[in-house]
């Protein structure tokens, strides 16, 4: 949810859309998490095929996004809540950060380091 949270953030600015434009969707399928970017008007918009096209720039943007957002460990408005968006769950910066680092094939153990720590202080 912290990923895909951060990414419907991003991507608006970077597809050059409104926010209501997209959605997505996560769901359980054999014990893995699926997300679905969505259109979310009838016969689309053309912006969900925009970000199959290039997800990787939209991980990247997220990613950068919520790295450089100087708030605590739990996100904020500006990287990972929504004010338009209910959020189901606990959303967690360094959870996102963690998602997007293996998503991108990056070294995630500064982050895996920081969410044991914060694991064992909860």
């Amino acid at each position: 949810n912290s990923a895909m949270s951060a990414v419907l953030k991003i991507f608006p600015d970077c597809a050059n859309c409104d926010r209501d434009d997209v959605a997505a969707v996560s769901v359980q399928v054999n014990n893995a998490w699926r997300v679905y970017f969505y259109d979310h008007f009838p016969r689309g918009l053309g912006y969900a095929a925009e970000f199959s096209r290039s997800v990787q720039t939209y991980f990247e943007a997220a990613l950068d996004m919520v790295e450089r957002c100087s708030c605590g460990d739990e996100g904020c408005p500006v990287c990972l809540h929504s004010y338009r968006r209910r959020q189901q769950g606990l959303l967690s910066k360094l959870g996102a950060r963690y998602v997007f680092r293996l998503l991108l094939a990056m070294p995630a153990e500064p982050v895996l380091d920081a969410l044991t720590i914060n694991i064992r202080n909860a």
